[in-house]
């Protein structure tokens, strides 16, 4: 369970309380985030996230490595 964030990535509420995310919505939450992620993003640990910049977005990038990149990530998600 986890906070759960609106379609804007603002806390939402419930009444006067924070809305909690169902399980359903909170494996969905935690993909989309990991997924929007960029590598070396974090201060804190700078291994997480997706090489967009670094790899994805280059002129002749192989796209069954960004596949596998990206299919590891869901994969780790959940």
């Amino acid at each position: 369970m986890d906070i759960y964030l609106n379609d804007n990535h603002d806390f939402a509420l419930d009444g006067q309380d924070l809305r909690i995310t169902t399980t359903q919505e909170d494996v969905k939450q935690q993909l989309a985030i990991r997924l929007q992620f960029l590598l070396e993003e974090w201060f804190l640990d700078n291994t997480k996230g997706l090489p967009y910049v670094q790899e994805f977005f280059k002129g002749q990038s192989d796209i069954n490595n960004i596949y596998e990149k990206i299919r590891l990530e869901i994969i780790n998600t959940v």
